[in-house]
């Protein structure tokens, strides 16, 4: 089969194409944070989750705006990185999404994550001998933070990687996201592919430029879809007689799921609130 010029790639009007999906972009991501304003009012959502689903979205707003100050510009390996980011953004909302349990894993693990650059930063100047003051009052400011908004006697840094986060989504998410999370961290690091092999041939790196990029926006869409099917539920799904909260994680009334449709056509159950 031979293709007409109308169906060559053509760079200049693939970015135009990237430009015009992210200006719808912006506009779900405008309406998702009136809608999640709503959400916030009801009872089925808690503080604590309105919360991580507000720094979604602006999560998804400022790696969407990144990725538009790219277009124009010789930035692969930013493009890379953006729509790696974009690629693990969807994956953790697809993670919190699956379950309450799961969410509120993801919640823990900010304050894990800020343990760990501590204990790095503290590695750090003991490898510089620099004299470090401020580490041993910041661990003790996260265990008091720990114990007061999570309820844990003790906190580590063992924060849950993204790798493995992602087998907890389907199946066939999980396959995509290796390989292409291996494929873009080839160019957003500076590896041998990229400097001796990709950046000194100009047009297949703008191509290669363009390609990414569109795969940026169709994840960013998905993002939008994920945070849609959060904050579009109807009525609230009461919780499970005799469920047990875990791991320090407050009890609840309701977990907003969308109801989605299965490969048989019936609505999908609350599975994860076995007790």
């Amino acid at each position: 089969m031979e293709f007409g010029k109308e169906d060559e790639f053509d760079p200049l009007v693939e970015m135009g194409m990237v430009n015009s999906q992210l200006n719808q972009i912006t506009l779900s991501i405008n309406m998702l944070k009136v809608a999640v304003i709503s959400a916030a009012q009801k009872p089925s959502f808690e503080p604590w989750h309105s919360e991580l689903i507000i720094d979604f979205i602006h999560s998804l707003e400022n790696y969407c705006e990144q990725l538009r100050e790219t277009i124009g510009k010789e930035r692969i390996s930013a493009v890379a990185w953006l729509t790696r980011s974009l690629l693990e953004l969807l994956t953790w909302i697809k993670f919190c999404r699956s379950s309450r349990e799961n969410a509120w894993k993801f919640h823990e693990d900010a304050l894990r994550d800020v343990k760990g650059l501590i204990e790095a930063y503290t590695k750090i100047c003991g490898a510089l001998g620099i004299n470090n003051k401020n580490s041993a009052r910041a661990m003790e400011e996260i265990q008091a933070l720990a114990k007061e908004k999570l309820g844990l006697d003790e906190i580590k840094s063992n924060y849950l990687e993204v790798s493995k986060a992602v087998k907890a989504t389907d199946s066939i998410w999980s396959e995509s996201f290796t390989h292409i999370n291996k494929t873009l961290s080839k160019f957003a690091h500076p590896t041998a592919a990229l400097i001796h092999g990709i950046m000194p041939k100009v047009e297949t790196r703008r191509d290669l430029q363009v390609c990414f990029a569109i795969q940026g926006v169709h994840f960013a869409s998905h993002c939008v879809a994920e945070l849609e099917a959060i904050l579009g539920v109807v009525e609230a799904i009461p919780l499970a007689v005799g469920y047990q909260a875990k791991g320090g994680m407050p009890a609840w009334g309701s977990w907003p799921v969308a109801r989605v449709e299965t490969t048989n056509g019936g609505p999908q159950s609350n599975f994860f609130w076995a007790p």
